[in-house]
């Protein structure tokens, strides 16, 4: 079943959601016009493993880091509204989020979001 890793607290243009689904990480994107992005990382997180996973946009790019090994996306998506924002996230469907999605249920060593950051 999919679950919701972290989502940017809004149900209006601009959400970002981080989900998993069949162990696979996704990220969805509502631009102005209500059209939702979809972008499969290509990164598996396997149930019952430590992940480090990092992910940026600087809008220019949506880059997944999986344990050391990144894959980047080329989009040019410019969120409308900035509101808080949630890990594990809010299970409301609009936006990319798959039908009969979860809260997140595991353990989390560390979190961090940082704005105007350098990718590392």
């Amino acid at each position: 079943k999919p679950y919701v890793l972290f989502r940017h607290f809004s149900w209006i243009l601009g959400s970002v959601t981080v989900y998993v689904k069949y162990d696979r990480l996704y990220a969805a994107f509502a631009d102005r016009d209500l059209k939702v992005h979809s972008f499969a990382s290509g990164f598996e997180l396997k149930p019952g493993e430590w992940s480090n996973v990092t992910i940026a946009f600087d809008q220019k790019k949506l880059t997944f880091r999986v344990n050391g090994k990144s894959r980047s996306y080329k989009i040019a998506l410019v969120p409308l509204y900035f509101k808080p924002a949630i890990f594990g996230g809010h299970t409301k469907q609009e936006f990319g989020l798959p039908p009969n999605a979860n809260f997140y249920s595991g353990l989390l060593r560390k979190f961090e979001i940082r704005h105007n950051a350098e990718e590392q």
